[in-house]
């Protein structure tokens, strides 16, 4: 098989076997992400574990930021993000 534009084409022939996907098809698993994520974000300030466990002892790692140019890479509602702002990042 060759890959010709965006469709796998078996070799030899003219019709395609198996289609490939393009950067604007929705990739099908984004909805059922973005109901998780909108989800999660909502709970993320009061749920327990991230409120009252995982973030303070995140945070209380991290040196003074004031006037340090950060980047936060993590995943998630931008809680972080926000943090380091407040700070002085």
């Amino acid at each position: 098989m060759i890959l010709e534009g965006m469709k796998w084409i078996q070799a030899g022939t003219s019709s395609p076997s198996l289609t490939c996907t393009t950067m604007n098809d929705k990739p099908i698993a984004l909805e059922a992400y973005e109901t998780l994520a909108e989800a999660y974000a909502s709970v993320v300030d009061t749920k327990p574990h991230n409120a009252y466990y995982e973030r303070p002892a995140t945070l209380s790692l991290l040196p003074d930021v004031k006037e340090k140019r950060v980047l936060d890479a993590a995943c998630g509602p931008g809680v972080y993000s926000e943090w380091l702002l407040a700070n002085g990042a």
